[in-house]
Order: structure tokens, then C-alpha cells, then sequence
């Protein structure tokens, strides 16, 4: 009802400090690496996924080595690890031991997943190249 009130205008997105951009990096990574081959719900994202892509950008311009850009480009292709509606708990390919209804479940559900990501993997991919090509000119 109260739309017209809002500005038309497209928000600019603040600015990182070097602070934020490394407490962000770190919460990514740890999730990362509690859940090294899991699907995890994109809510869990320490800032949405937009954010992260920019986050990514701006750590790899001011990564001091080229091993630390390196750690930021791997970061980045792990994002499309985060789907929306994965829920509360990860969904791993972690091979079961069992052959449980459950297990099947969980890596059908996995492989439902894996479908849904490839194409956003496949951009981010594609992004991080363009970027990165762009930035070393």
C-alpha cells in the first residue's frame, strides 16, 4: 500500500573493512570445513550469497600472495555448496555403512541437490573467471 514511499533507487552496497571481510571469510571456512562434502542451507551463510560473491572479489583484490588468492578462488567455487531449503542439517556424501532406508534417503536427496547446484556452480565458475581476467589487466 505504502510502496511509493520507498525510493526507487538501487541501494549501493557498503563498504567491507579488511575486519569484516576476514570475520566472514572465517565463519565461511569454518563451515567449510566441518562440512567438507556437504550440502548446507544457503541460510547458514555467514552474509547472503551476493554478499559472499562480493566478499570474494574484494578479499582476492587485496590477498597479499597469490596462495592467498588461491584460497579465496577456492572459497568461492565452493558457494554453490549453500542451496536454499536444505534445512537443518547437512546433507553429506559421505558414503553410510549401512544400506538403511534413511541412507538412501540422504544420498538421494544429495544427488537432487548436486542437479540443483551444477548450474549455479557452473556461473560462479564462469564469474570468477571474468573477474579475475579483468583484474590482472
Amino acid at each position: 500500500m505504502f510502496g511509493w514511499f520507498k525510493s526507487s533507487k538501487p541501494k549501493k552496497p557498503r563498504d567491507l573493512t579488511v575486519a569484516e571481510i576476514g570475520d566472514i571469510l572465517g565463519k565461511y571456512g569454518e563451515l567449510i570445513e566441518k562440512h567438507p562434502t556437504a550440502f548446507m542451507d544457503e541460510s547458514w551463510l555467514p552474509v547472503p550469497k551476493d554478499e559472499m560473491r562480493r566478499v570474494f572479489k574484494v578479499a582476492w583484490k587485496i590477498s597479499p600472495t597469490p596462495e592467498m588468492r588461491n584460497h579465496v578462488e577456492v572459497g568461492w567455487t565452493l558457494l554453490s555448496m549453500f542451496q536454499p531449503g536444505v534445512g537443518p542439517v547437512a546433507v553429506d556424501a559421505a558414503v553410510p555403512s549401512d544400506a538403511s532406508p534413511e541412507s538412501i534417503r540422504t544420498l538421494e536427496r544429495f544427488v537432487e541437490l548436486s542437479k540443483a547446484a551444477q548450474a549455479e556452480s557452473e556461473r560462479d565458475l564462469k564469474e570468477k573467471r571474468d573477474f579475475i581476467a579483468s583484474a590482472m589487466k
